[in-house]
């Protein structure tokens, strides 16, 4: 069954054509400047066709809520933004620039969501291409919301103008971007940012102030990128080929294992650094 847009929604979009404001009229958003329209369809508008997901598989069956899962790059993730959106006042619209299937839905949609994406996922209501001229009005905003999103667009000083562009005087843009991951989410992986690369994007969009941190620890990074390494290893062909191989390695992952495990609150001491981390959070304002 159709369903129409959410309360209020209408009220924060324009024309991508002319600018100018929208209106719902029979199964569109109108522009009663030029005309376009915009259909609606499952409680979404879409200004552009949905772009096909590539690799499908990485979103079936996923449950965005399911702690269970999650890495430690997700948790330190879920930490920084709980820090940085807790005390806030839940009447604020939150703009989910890049939503995806929403993973941190237990902070954003305590405010007035608005979930922005290519492709049409759970709670998106606003299917747009982000590195085109956004769908929303100048000053509409209180907060923009960006997880994991700079990486992915090939046009990344276009994404910080427009969010700043859509932010009432005085609101906020957060977000996190990962700095020493592998190639993830292909083929939409274009980037890895320092610390210094965030400062000199918000100085360039006269943000009047900003916050660029380190997130997860040392330790964190070395268990990933050991795991990743034996994963690849074991899919090298000539090892799954060979039972020898095949043998000498299921001993070298126990004993990696074994000594992570063994040394874990040794290696913990390590102190977070700038210089070797999986990403930054980054927080800003108007």
């Amino acid at each position: 069954m159709a369903m129409g847009l959410e309360e209020g929604l209408a009220e924060v979009l324009r024309c991508i054509k002319c600018g100018h404001f929208l209106k719902e009229d029979a199964g569109f958003l109108r522009c009663e400047l030029c005309s376009s329209g915009y259909s609606i369809r499952d409680g979404r508008v879409f200004f552009c066709e949905a772009v096909k997901i590539v690799p499908e598989s990485e979103f079936a069956n996923f449950n965005p809520t399911d702690e269970k899962r999650w890495t430690n790059w997700r948790r330190s993730n879920y930490a920084y933004f709980n820090e940085k959106l807790s005390g806030l006042d839940r009447s604020k619209i939150l703009v989910d620039i890049g939503a995806g299937p929403s993973r941190f839905r237990r902070l954003t949609t305590l405010f007035k969501y608005i979930g922005v994406d290519f492709y049409p996922h759970e709670l998106v209501r606003v299917v747009a291409d982000l590195t085109q001229a956004w769908p929303f009005k100048d000053g509409c905003c209180d907060i923009v919301f960006m997880s994991n999103v700079l990486e992915h667009v090939p046009n990344p000083g276009f994404l910080i103008q427009e969010s700043r562009r859509i932010l009432k005087a005085g609101g906020m843009l957060v977000g996190k971007v990962p700095f020493l991951v592998k190639v993830h989410q292909g083929p939409y992986d274009f980037y890895r940012y320092t610390n210094f690369m965030l400062e000199r994007f918000l100085a360039e969009n006269s943000f009047r102030t900003w916050k660029v941190e380190s997130l997860g620890r040392p330790i964190d990074l070395y268990e990933a990128v050991q795991r990743v390494f034996f994963r690849r290893l074991f899919n090298t062909h000539s090892i799954k080929a060979n039972p020898w191989s095949r043998f000498k390695f299921r001993i070298a992952d126990r004993l990696a294992r074994l000594i992570f495990q063994s040394f874990r609150s040794f290696y913990a001491l390590a102190e977070p650094s700038d210089n070797f981390t999986e990403g930054y959070g980054f927080q800003t304002w108007k």
